[in-house]
C-alpha cells in the first residue's frame, strides 16, 4: 500500500478534521466514492470530515484512514515533519498511536 505524507493535521474553526498531504495526488478526488462522509477539499488540498457528532475525532481520523485505504489503496504517514494546528496533545497522541498500530 502506497504511503501518503501526512504534511499537517488541524482542526479548522468550523470543527473539521483537515488532514492535508504533503503532496496531492489526483486520485484523491475520487475519496467520495467510499460513501464515507470524508471529501477532497481542492482549494484547501487536504481531506476533510465533518464536525463530530456522535463519533470522536479519533473516531472520524480512523474512519477516514480507513475509506483512503479502502478507496484509494493508500494510508496515512506521519513523521517529523508533520504538523499540528488546534489539535489537543491527547489527540495527537492517539492519532499518532493509532498510525503507529497499524
Amino acid at each position: 500500500m502506497r504511503k501518503i505524507e501526512v504534511a499537517d493535521i488541524s482542526i479548522d474553526e468550523d470543527g473539521r478534521l483537515r488532514i492535508r498531504p504533503r503532496q496531492a495526488e489526483d486520485i484523491f478526488q475520487y475519496v467520495y466514492r467510499a460513501a464515507a462522509e470524508i471529501r477532497w477539499d481542492a482549494d484547501q488540498a487536504c481531506f476533510a470530515t465533518p464536525k463530530p457528532r456522535e463519533w470522536s475525532y479519533l473516531q472520524w481520523f480512523q474512519h477516514a484512514r480507513a475509506a483512503i485505504r479502502s478507496e484509494l489503496g493508500r494510508d496515512f504517514e506521519l513523521n517529523g515533519r508533520t504538523t499540528w494546528a488546534n489539535v489537543p496533545d491527547v489527540l495527537r497522541a492517539e492519532i499518532s498511536s493509532a498510525l503507529a498500530a497499524g
